[in-house]
């Protein structure tokens, strides 16, 4: 299966491609179709074989079947949107590509009297903070094994016990 339009992908990824919607159909991938041993012997039985010609492990046709599907339904929302669902390099970009004006970015706008941020955001970060000082403290306290506890602390107890001189 000589093939162009999937550079990099296996023969067995073009053929999957090819015939998704048929896969799709049958439940390929859901709970209630076919489970991933019997797929890859569909696959077997219609002539895809691994890179040694062996016949596909179950793992390896779960892998390529998500692959494929992911990029058929990225390629399709691409084609709904017009946005590319994959981080594109620049390079790789049209060349008549420019951000439009809900995606070009809009540049910051401070008053000369406030060289700080908006209260909003430096609001917030307190409140991370405070947040992330607070779980830290939990999850000191909460070990069983004494994982995460202060260092400084365990030797206090050692003391304590005769265990240090």
């Amino acid at each position: 299966m000589e093939q162009k339009g999937y550079r990099g992908r296996t023969d067995t990824y073009r053929y999957i491609r090819l015939n998704l919607e048929r896969y799709l159909a049958l439940g390929v991938g859901t709970s209630d179709g076919p489970s991933w041993e019997t797929f890859a012997a569909m696959l077997g039985r219609e002539n895809q074989r691994n890179k040694q010609g062996g016949p596909i492990s179950r793992d390896s046709a779960r892998k390529i079947f998500e692959r494929a599907s992911k990029d058929a339904r990225d390629k399709k929302l691409e084609m709904l949107t017009g946005v590319p669902q994959r981080k594109q390099q620049p390079s790789h970009l049209p060349a008549t590509w420019r951000p439009t004006p809900e995606t070009a970015p809009t540049p910051a706008t401070f008053t000369a009297r406030s060289s700080r941020s908006p209260p909003s955001l430096s609001v917030t970060a307190r409140l991370v903070r405070a947040r992330l000082r607070k779980r830290s403290r939990t999850y000191a306290s909460s070990s069983p094994d004494g994982a995460g506890v202060d260092p400084s602390s365990q030797k206090e107890k050692a003391k304590g016990n005769g265990q240090l001189s």
